[in-house]
């Protein structure tokens, strides 16, 4: 009885619902923390879907940023330094690591490690 009600559930829900289920559930099961639990000062491994990127290039300093969506939060990942990143688009999965700072308003991580990652499949 309990799958069934889980299955129509998800027919019920939208595509939105279920893409954040989604990402929640899988960041859970390898162990990523949500964007919604993530700390100032922490060193945390968030993994979530490329919702935007945008580039900064400047005289100074080249900065390029990616909006990380989890299923519970967004997570802003900063690279100093870097025009382009190969890869990191929207719609592409990822997972990062560094250290969180909060002056954007949410969660950010300045030059991250990441992982790139295959669409999943459902």
């Amino acid at each position: 009885m309990g799958r069934l009600k889980a299955l129509l559930s998800r027919l019920a829900s939208s595509d939105a619902q279920v893409e954040a289920e989604e990402l929640r559930a899988s960041s859970r099961q390898e162990g990523s923390i949500a964007a919604c639990d993530c700390r100032v000062g922490d060193v945390v491994t968030v993994k979530g879907s490329v919702r935007s990127v945008s580039l900064e290039p400047s005289s100074t300093l080249a900065r390029m940023e990616a909006i990380v969506y989890d299923g519970t939060g967004l997570v802003e990942l900063v690279w100093l330094g870097r025009r382009r990143i190969i890869g990191i688009e929207p719609g592409r999965r990822i997972r990062a690591t560094g250290r969180v700072t909060g002056n954007s308003g949410h969660p950010t991580l300045y030059n991250p490690r990441y992982e790139l990652l295959p669409a999943e499949v459902v």
